[in-house]
């Protein structure tokens, strides 16, 4: 359902549905598009059911393909609450997840993966994700483990991986500075002292920072009555150096800018999660493993103009062959082992 986002400032736009510029296959091939540059867009579509994904694997996937060079915009999607009215959906309205590429002139080029906690915050990751920018389809995947664990990827390959504590402000920090400490009376902070060697000279406050001009000359038809008392104009005095400051030296006691120590904190009462590079993330690798091969055979067949059939079974085939390979060349290697052991 296409919402009314913006729709009475006359800046809203329509999605149509195109396979666009490129395609293998027109009717196939289709999906929605922006028809306008600088209009804002905003589509839903009803699940037709409330889900959780406590304890499973969370998986959320789409193809993002700018057709044109993007000077400022961004493609997210976004998994919101029932109770959104899909009709006045808008950039305002309440989500659980936020994800999808974002390009805005040469300082933003990134993927955002953003949750919304308990509270209604809006909590942006602490990693700088890079999207792509160019003229072609891209795969984005946003992989959530029950574990507390995720992954990035785009167009299958890992971009960010690791501990959603970590990535996200989820929980309160694990340490905090002592509120009850404070600085010690002969804790010296000062990293350099006057130097009481360096004495202002004599008569420094005396020289003026202007004098009159020496080479001033009055003019022929000055006046004195009726233009005043000629006065030469002033210029910079040379002798002048400004106002004088004290030499410094280092400070012999000096220990540094004092800040509290870190202390556990109280209202810290989450968990350590797997470790980035655990199973999980390793089986996503392994599985995004596959598919490129399967991208990167696509992408060979496209150059030819002809769309790309692989099945199941032929992938199967491959792999099987590999292992073959594999298998082969480690009996090869133990045999040469034998036989040079024999020789010698």
């Amino acid at each position: 359902m296409a919402s009314d986002w913006k729709k009475d400032e006359g800046t809203s736009g329509d999605f149509v549905l195109t396979a666009g510029k490129w395609f293998g296959d027109e009717q196939n091939d289709r999906g929605i598009q922006t028809s306008e540059d600088a209009r804002f867009y905003a589509i839903s579509a009803d699940m037709g059911a409330t889900f959780s994904n406590e304890g499973k694997t969370l998986v959320l996937q789409f193809s993002a393909k700018h057709e044109q060079k993007l000077d400022c915009g961004g493609g997210y999607i976004k998994l919101m609450p029932s109770s959104v009215d899909q009709k006045t959906f808008s950039g305002d309205s309440p989500y659980a997840v936020m994800f999808g590429p974002d390009i805005c002139g040469s300082s933003t080029k990134r993927v955002h993966a953003i949750f919304t906690d308990k509270a209604g915050k809006n909590l942006l990751t602490k990693k700088t994700i890079p999207c792509e920018t160019d003229e072609l389809t891209h795969v984005y995947t946003l992989v959530v483990h029950p574990n507390n664990t995720y992954a990035v990827l785009v167009d299958n390959e890992v971009r960010e991986s690791g501990d959603l504590e970590d990535h996200w402000d989820f929980l309160p920090p694990r340490e905090i500075r002592d509120p009850e400490a404070s600085k010690p009376e002969d804790w010296d902070d000062r990293a350099r002292l006057p130097d009481e060697t360096d004495v202002k000279p004599e008569g420094w406050d005396d020289i003026p920072e202007t004098i009159s001009d020496p080479e001033a000359k009055k003019p022929e038809d000055w006046d004195d009555e009726d233009d005043g008392e000629w006065e030469p104009p002033a210029v910079p005095n040379p002798e002048f150096k400004g106002e004088w400051r004290q030499k410094t030296v280092e400070n012999p006691a000096y220990k540094g800018a004092w800040s509290a120590p870190m202390i556990p904190n109280p209202e810290y009462v989450g968990r350590r999660a797997l470790p980035a590079e655990g199973p999980a993330v390793r089986r996503v690798r392994a599985v995004a493993g596959e598919v490129r091969l399967h991208l990167r055979q696509r992408a060979r067949y496209r150059r030819r103009r002809v769309r790309p059939r692989l099945r199941r079974e032929n992938l199967g085939r491959v792999a099987r062959r590999r292992e073959g390979d594999v298998r082969r060349r480690q009996e090869e290697a133990a045999g040469g082992g034998r036989r040079g052991g024999e020789a010698a």
